[in-house]
């Protein structure tokens, strides 16, 4: 059977994301990076920074996936509640 190892980046896109795209480029290896929604609302200046950044991404072929919103943990003790956060 084949073997995979998946190369997965968390919490960015931040100031090295750049470099490591770079990286995985010259190798021909692409990642998955999870990208946490309200970075996007919390952070002025963010979205004009690294929106090319994150298109950049897609159009090298790596997995860009959605992290959350913020950084919060999920627990089963109120599944009603993980939910509504979800959606």
């Amino acid at each position: 059977s084949e073997k995979l190892f998946v190369l997965t980046f968390d919490d960015g896109p931040w100031e090295h994301t750049e470099a490591i795209m770079d990286e995985l480029s010259r190798k021909g290896v692409p990642g998955t990076f999870f990208i946490i929604g309200s970075i996007f609302e919390n952070f002025p200046g963010y979205t004009e920074k690294y929106e090319g950044l994150v298109r950049r991404m897609m159009r090298e072929g790596h997995v860009v996936a959605n992290h959350g919103m913020d950084n919060d943990e999920f627990t089963l003790d109120d599944v009603a509640a993980c939910h509504r956060r979800i959606k």
